[in-house]
């Protein structure tokens, strides 16, 4: 049974820094388009995908909380 907004329980760390042990993972797909773009914006930024995925998601919280602020 899927249980909404839950995420990933495991906190593997196998083969990565010791910093990523405070990270939960999740996995999650992109249409085609959506893909390119972030890549593009890696590439950009020589930054890894999951760390453009990281930033797009911490503006979109962001963008929400002010919204939300704002309404009020």
């Amino acid at each position: 049974m899927k249980y909404p907004g839950r995420g990933s329980t495991k906190r593997s760390t196998a083969g990565f820094p010791e910093h990523y042990a405070d990270l939960r993972r999740i996995m999650v797909a992109f249409d085609e388009e959506t893909f390119a773009d972030i890549r593009a914006r890696a590439l950009s930024a020589q930054s890894s995908f999951a760390e453009q995925v990281r930033l797009l998601v911490e503006w979109g919280l962001r963008a929400h909380q002010a919204a939300s602020e704002a309404a009020e």
